[in-house]
C-alpha cells in the first residue's frame, strides 16, 4: 500500500508546490510508486490466477485501468476548465489516498494468500 500513498501524495504536492524542482521530485516519487505498485499487482495476479484465465483476467484489468484513466482525463479536464489547473492534481490525490485506505485489507489479503501459495 506504500506505494499507492506514495502516489497519492506526490499528486498533492504537485497540486500544491511551486517551485519546479518540488514538482519534478513529487514526479519521480509518482513514477516510482506506479513502478512498484505495478510490479506487485502483476506478480500477485500471475500467482493466483489459473494459466487458462489469466489472460482473460489480465485483459479485463487492463480494460478497468484504461476506462478509469480515460474517466479521469475527462474529469480532470471539467475541474480544470471551471477551477484552475492544480485542483485536478490535488482532488486526484485525496481520491488516490482514499481509495488506498479502502481497498488496503482486500490488496493485504490478496497479497497474503499469494504469499501462502508460494510457500505452501
Amino acid at each position: 500500500m506504500a506505494p499507492y500513498l506514495a502516489f497519492g501524495v506526490a499528486q498533492i504536492v504537485i497540486g500544491t508546490a511551486p517551485p519546479s524542482w518540488v514538482v519534478g521530485v513529487a514526479g519521480f516519487v509518482m513514477g516510482f510508486g506506479i513502478t512498484v505498485w505495478n510490479v506487485a499487482t502483476v506478480t500477485v495476479r500471475q500467482q493466483l490466477i489459473p494459466g487458462e484465465r489469466f489472460g482473460r483476467v489480465n485483459g479485463v484489468y487492463r480494460w478497468l485501468g484504461a476506462a478509469a484513466s480515460a474517466a479521469g482525463i475527462a474529469l480532470g479536464g471539467f475541474l480544470a476548465y471551471a477551477t484552475s489547473l492544480r485542483l485536478p492534481f490535488i482532488a486526484g490525490g485525496v481520491l488516490t489516498l482514499l481509495a488506498a485506505v479502502v481497498f488496503a485489507r482486500p490488496v493485504l489479503r490478496g497479497l497474503q494468500a499469494a504469499d501462502e501459495l508460494t510457500t505452501a
